[in-house]
């Protein structure tokens, strides 16, 4: 019986776990603006492209003709530093050059209470088929 619900628990816990990770796609940190709620506070690709001090533009393949939007969920440190982006969307060509220069984006810190705080957002970058890049 002991064994049955430590693997009811066990399995139980991972769910929770997954559910998380899934909903903050790098994960929790305690140092993240969050609401009254407790829940992390998410910047629009507007927003935090107005708080950006270093912005890169993502190289196009040059293999690809490809064309289209590639969003990049970023976690942004206490000192405005990329520390993970991942892809949502966009054309699976496109991505991995929207995810290294997403990392290499740099932010003035958010400050909350005269304390910086780390945030979490996206970045969308646009691609034309003629090799502009707007973001």
């Amino acid at each position: 019986m002991l064994v049955k619900s430590l693997m009811l628990v066990l399995l139980f816990g991972g769910g929770l776990f997954a559910s998380a990770q899934k909903n903050l796609p790098c994960g929790d940190n305690p140092d993240l603006l969050r609401d009254k709620q407790g829940k992390p506070v998410r910047f629009t690709a507007g927003q935090l492209k107005g708080q950006a001090t270093q912005k890169v533009k993502p190289k196009v393949p040059t293999s690809c003709r490809c064309q289209g939007t590639v969003v990049v969920f970023v976690q942004v440190n206490t000192d405005g530093e990329v520390v993970c982006a991942k892809v949502e969307s966009g054309h699976p060509l496109l991505r991995a050059s929207a995810v290294v220069a997403a990392r290499q984006w740099k932010f003035k810190p958010t400050m909350k209470d005269d304390k910086p705080v780390a945030i979490v957002g996206w970045l969308a970058f646009q691609f034309s088929s003629e090799g502009k890049i707007t973001y």
